[in-house]
């Protein structure tokens, strides 16, 4: 993943991979010597950082479900499926909510 490392959309994206525990290999556009002949072989410009090269494409500056689309993070949920609750946390409150939409 060809990056800037100081940007908040790069912060975005590595936070974002490192949250879904997904592997990535990341290169620094101001540091790495080789990283030019990357960026021109995939013809990423500077305003296309961070750009992710997942399963054989070039994604510019990808927005998170963008990059989970394309990473396949959500194929195995069903959209046509309607549900009453999804409890997104951590600690005693997800917990409660969790108990009381099995109560209810």
């Amino acid at each position: 993943m060809p990056l800037a490392p100081a940007i908040p959309r790069t912060l975005r994206l590595r936070e974002f991979l490192t949250r879904n525990a997904h592997p990535y290999t990341s290169i620094d556009v101001e540091r790495d010597s080789d990283v030019q002949e990357l960026l021109d072989r995939f013809q990423i410009d500077a305003e296309d950082v961070p750009s992710n090269l997942p399963r054989q494409q070039v994604l510019r500056n990808p927005s998170n479900q963008e990059l989970a689309d394309c990473l396949g993070f959500n194929e195995a949920i069903d959209r046509t499926q309607i549900r009453d609750l999804v409890v997104v946390g951590a600690g005693r409150r997800a917990g409660g909510c969790r108990v009381r939409a099995s109560e209810g």
